[in-house]
């Protein structure tokens, strides 16, 4: 999407907010108080917004439902005895797998 440049009047109100915006960083920046203030409420929304991406990363990895796999066969049902075939001889021949 391409944006519209823009005017004199939007340029001139983009400088006086970057002016106002400088201006008030300069007075947190100087205000010791102020400052250390900042710096724990920036630890605390690093902290949150870790969490959101934490949860949007599960969110993105989930398979969507039915498009699960089959689960595999517990293992005690996998020790169980063999089945006997009835033919006593297998498909392949007994040569093992064709390639």
């Amino acid at each position: 999407m391409a944006t519209k440049p823009m005017t004199a009047e939007d340029k001139k109100w983009q400088a006086e907010s970057d002016a106002r915006t400088l201006a008030e960083a300069d007075v947190v920046l100087t205000t010791p108080a102020r400052k250390k203030a900042a710096q724990k409420e920036a630890k605390r929304m690093a902290v949150e917004k870790q969490k959101e991406a934490k949860a949007m990363t599960k969110v993105a990895n989930k398979k969507p439902p039915g498009k699960t796999p089959a689960k595999p066969a517990k293992k005690a049902a996998a020790r169980a005895a063999p089945k006997k075939s009835g033919g006593g001889k297998s498909r392949g021949g007994g040569r093992g797998r064709r390639r």
